[in-house]
């Protein structure tokens, strides 16, 4: 009877720790997903950027290239993608703007200029 005790109180143990471990690489799974997806546009430092153009290509390539020229001298100051739009925020001489762009069409949806108050 003690033989049996014993292998009964081994197999609780085993299964407790079996289900920790799974719920553990479950977790660590899950998280990892999010940090995996390959994102459609690569984010750039401004200081990587040679020219003052953007280029976008949208998910699969589909519209080919899109080269968007900013005003002379500009900056960019940061982009940031929001499901199909792609937004490049800039300075140039006449202050910030953020250009926005649809990825899947391919085409710029228009420009948002960003002013001080008098």
């Amino acid at each position: 009877m003690q033989g049996l005790k014993a292998l009964v109180i081994f197999m609780g143990v085993l299964i407790v720790a079996g289900t920790t471990a799974l719920a553990i690489l479950m977790v660590k799974k899950f998280n990892r997903m999010g940090e995996e997806e390959t994102p459609a546009v690569v984010m750039q430092e401004a200081g990587d950027i040679p020219t003052p153009s953007v280029q976008v290509s949208g998910p699969g390539g589909h519209f080919g290239d899109v080269t968007e020229k900013l005003p002379a001298g500009s900056r960019v100051l940061s982009t940031h993608v929001s499901g199909a739009l792609l937004l490049v925020r800039y300075q140039s001489a006449d202050g910030e703007a953020i250009l926005v762009f649809d990825m899947e069409a391919g085409k710029k949806r228009g420009v948002l200029t960003l002013q001080a108050q008098p």
